[in-house]
């Protein structure tokens, strides 16, 4: 099963648009503030929503609970054999702003792991010219197509659990 059909009418959809995601790391690490722009549409945003959250290529379990705050959505996921265990909560109206924050476990050791990690979002309007739904401009100015990269993976990984 793709994210997209995992997450099917139980995430928020956001406005169409181009949003501007902010990430803050709790710990002392690179990632101490990062900045990321995602262009979405209704379509791809449920995919786009989650790919600010690491290692969901192969998720095989997600729960969304409605809280009183907002949304709390759980991830059992894998990148190659190591299983990835994602909390995620949200917050907001998703027409013009929403936040939240994540924590990302994993069964084996990983080389970097954020730990917690608030993130803030806003609508900055429409998509630039030149951008397709899914594109996600990166802190270094690379762009990715989170859609296309997501197919990628499930075309070659061929990973089952």
């Amino acid at each position: 099963m793709g994210a997209a059909g995992a997450y099917a009418d139980a995430l928020p959809v956001r406005k169409p648009g181009l949003w501007e995601v902010t990430l803050r790391s709790g710990t002392q690490s690179v990632m101490r503030q990062q900045q990321v722009q995602q262009c979405t549409d209704r379509a791809t945003d449920q995919v786009s929503l989650m790919s600010i959250v690491p290692g969901q290529e192969h998720c095989h379990q997600t729960r969304v609970k409605k809280t009183r705050n907002g949304l709390e959505v759980n991830t059992t996921c894998w990148v190659h054999d190591n299983r990835v265990e994602a909390q995620i909560r949200l917050l907001g109206d998703f027409q013009k702003t929403y936040e939240g924050q994540f924590e990302v476990k994993y069964s084996k050791p990983v080389r970097f792991n954020p730990g917690l990690t608030h993130f803030t979002a806003r609508w900055l309007g429409e998509c630039k010219p030149g951008q397709r739904p899914a594109d996600m401009v990166l802190p270094n100015g690379v762009t990715v197509n989170v859609v296309d990269d997501l197919k990628a993976h499930q075309g070659h990984d061929g990973h089952n659990h």
